[in-house]
């Protein structure tokens, strides 16, 4: 069990950008500068089941993930960052489930990239307080990296969600990677 749900640590990230990247690839109207990813699933555009599908098979496949952190969790803070993970996870299949321009796309957009956060936070404090301090305020760090990038977004007043989402899309690639290959933990 342990093999397999490390591996979907792995192949959680790998479903949902390569539909991503592939909706991107197939979708001639789509510009960094003026589109969010979400633009890629709306019924309209050229292969919403693509885009969505990624979604939802990534964040399924963050699931047996969440739960094997959660089995190596030994202490309170420890066991918050499978719950936040889990959360992403379901958040993230609930943004294909329902696409842009349905009333439950927002919330599962926005719950997703702040359980994005919230897991890099949550796994740096575990590990800071488990005697890994550099790892844990690197990771502490990425979240407030992903922060930043969104505020910067923001401030420059640009169109288009698409840059600060697939930011926080590859952090939260890393750090999935890094804890399904790294450390054992």
């Amino acid at each position: 069990m342990d093999r397999f749900a490390r591996a979907c640590g792995v192949l959680a990230p790998v479903a949902a950008l390569t539909g991503i990247g592939l909706a991107i690839a197939l979708t001639p109207s789509f510009s960094w500068a003026s589109s969010a990813l979400s633009d890629l699933g709306t019924p309209g555009a050229p292969v919403p089941w693509l885009f969505n599908g990624g979604l939802i098979l990534g964040g399924v496949l963050a699931l047996p993930f969440a739960w094997w952190h959660w089995r190596r969790a030994r202490t309170r803070v420890g066991r918050s960052v499978p719950v936040a993970l889990a959360g992403a996870g379901l958040a993230l299949a609930g943004i294909g489930v329902f696409p842009l321009g349905t009333a439950l796309h927002f919330p599962f957009a926005a719950g997703f990239y702040l359980l994005l956060t919230y897991t890099l936070f949550l796994d740096g404090s575990a590990r800071a307080l488990a005697g890994t301090l550099r790892r844990g305020l690197a990771w502490i760090w990425v979240g407030i990296g992903h922060l930043t990038g969104w505020l910067l977004w923001a401030l420059a007043g640009v169109g288009g969600l698409a840059v600060p989402e697939a930011f926080g899309a590859l952090l939260f690639t890393a750090w999935l990677l890094a804890s399904a290959l790294g450390d054992g933990r």
